[in-house]
């Protein structure tokens, strides 16, 4: 697919699910992460559900790097954020 298929149509968004479109550079998210602009309820909200609906593939790392089941859920998901959510407030 390549970067095109990244491409969000904004007005299906809108028309069709109800959804405004806000695109946000990793500069912008960066900034958010740092500055705490996100909402604490919303992020624990997010990784409850993402605890009970992921699924993780085999690991094939070499056994040292491998996590064990339990911290492998929120690590993942916190990795990306530094232990929080982004979100326009």
């Amino acid at each position: 697919m390549g970067i095109a298929g990244s491409i969000v149509d904004h007005n299906f968004f809108e028309s069709w699910l109800g959804m405004k479109v806000q695109a946000v550079d990793m500069t912008e998210l960066r900034r958010r992460i740092d500055q705490q602009i996100y909402d604490e309820a919303e992020l624990e909200m997010a990784l409850a559900w993402a605890d009970k609906n992921f699924r993780y593939g085999e690991d094939e790392n070499n056994k040292q790097y491998q996590r064990n089941a339990r911290a492998k859920p929120r690590s993942s998901a916190r990795k990306f954020t530094d232990g929080r959510c982004v979100s326009a407030t």
